[in-house]
């Protein structure tokens, strides 16, 4: 791997973590680790025994409840360093989280030059997702950007990615790494989103029936964005603010795949 890689970890950062985690478990069938005073009240999301995504409580200093998509790195120093090269913003320096004793992985978040926010996670003992298909696992990740060329050469020179034009109507662009599969899309900032928006990271996870996913949702308090819309080739894909008003969305595969 590269300084900079793909991504290997989700966290949710949360003010009530009983409301979430239910939410979440109804969702996307999930379920929990214990709490981890030691690492800030971090619990584990899992599903079918495997590592799916993380919660904290989240800080007094964010404003909103939200996700963080965090890229794989191989020195947590060098990383940081060579995003603020490129005009990314520190919010959180380097930090190692320890779990009894344990160092799980060194992590940092930031915002690129359009004030996405990402985090970097150098692996320790927790290598990341352990769960890469099936309900409950990341699908995608979609960056909607207010500048995006800008964010386009962004991620290409941190990442050393691939990225490409998709086949279809709108400026939709593929973002991989190496040889690897694609991993995200870029996509300018819908007219629809309220000007005072920032550009953010959206991450999909798979569902097995997305309009049911929705019913939940709106059901739990979420509110509905989008869809659910299927789009050949690709799913049912739907897009929610969850309960605390993080952004999250669900992809229902193509039937026989």
């Amino acid at each position: 791997m590269s300084l900079i890689g793909a991504p290997i970890w989700a966290d949710l950062a949360a003010s009530d973590m009983n409301a979430e985690r239910s939410f979440y478990a109804g969702l996307l069938g999930w379920e929990y680790g214990e709490s981890h005073p030691d690492a800030g009240g971090w619990i584990m999301a899992t599903a079918e025994g495997k590592p799916a995504a993380g919660m904290a409580p989240r800080p007094a200093q964010m404003p909103v409840s939200s996700w963080t998509v965090y890229f794989g790195c191989t020195d947590i120093d060098a990383a940081v360093a060579r995003a603020t090269q490129l005009g990314a913003t520190v919010y959180m320096p380097p930090m190692s989280v320890d779990v009894g004793g344990v160092h799980m992985c060194s992590i940092a978040v930031l915002a690129d030059p359009g004030g996405a926010v990402f985090g970097l996670s150098e692996p320790g003992e927790h290598k990341g997702f352990g769960l890469t298909s099936g309900r409950g696992s990341v699908a995608w990740y979609e960056l909607l950007s207010r500048d995006l060329d800008a964010a386009t050469d962004f991620y290409r020179e941190l990442l050393g990615a691939k990225v490409t034009k998709a086949d279809v109507p709108m400026d939709y662009r593929l973002v991989g790494v190496a040889e690897g599969a694609d991993f995200a899309g870029l996509m300018a900032m819908p007219d629809e989103v309220p000007a005072e928006a920032p550009s953010y990271w959206s991450i999909y996870f798979e569902v097995d029936d997305a309009a049911a996913a929705v019913d939940f949702a709106s059901e739990s308090g979420a509110t509905v964005i989008f869809g659910p819309q299927t789009m050949p080739d690709i799913g049912t894909i739907a897009n929610v603010l969850d309960p605390e008003h993080a952004a999250v969305s669900v992809l229902e595969p193509p039937r026989g795949e």
